[in-house]
């Protein structure tokens, strides 16, 4: 509750304390980056590290924290797309795909998880995923017709060809 309060009343000189809390308390690091996205402060170095050895339920706090504060850290928390728990995996799916399309490599990632076919992750993503429909449309009437649909990047193409086969 102190966290999530310094970060209401926009307190920009508090990320000393915050980067403090961080390092000692796992369970209020999701709170912790919440506020430090929010105040726009930077992030601990050692964030990507830090996740990497934490407990599933930090890892889907910060994944949430990106989720409604740090579009723009989303990069953060893409590699969590392919965790082997499918809680984390799906919470990072659908936040890459809300707000880091833009990156190849997250696209990248997203087409990787639909090939491997796993259902949970196949789903989350499918749910998640809003195409332009026209383009989509297009795609879908030229598909396999070669020049036709070079106008879609081939990473784009691996995921309507997952749509037009779940059809």
């Amino acid at each position: 509750a102190a966290v999530q309060t310094l970060a209401k009343i926009d307190d920009k000189t508090c990320g000393d304390e915050l980067l403090e809390v961080y390092q000692k308390e796992e369970n209020l690091r999701g709170p912790v980056i919440n506020a430090l996205l929010s105040l726009e402060l930077p992030l601990p170095s050692t964030l990507q590290k830090d996740l990497e050895k934490s407990g599933l339920d930090s890892i889907l706090a910060v994944i949430d924290a990106v989720s409604n504060e740090g579009a723009s850290q989303v990069n953060l928390i893409a590699p969590f797309v392919s965790h082997e728990d499918l809680d984390v995996a799906c919470a990072a799916i659908r936040v890459v795909i809300r707000v880091g399309m833009s990156s190849l490599t997250n696209l990248r990632a997203i087409g990787k998880v639909l090939e491997e076919g796993q259902p949970e992750k196949v789903s989350a993503a499918l749910e998640s995923l809003y195409f332009d429909e026209f383009q989509y449309r297009r795609y879908e009437l030229t598909r396999g017709k070669r020049n036709q649909t070079d106008s879609v990047s081939e990473d784009i193409q691996r995921i309507y060809d997952v749509f037009l086969e779940r059809k």
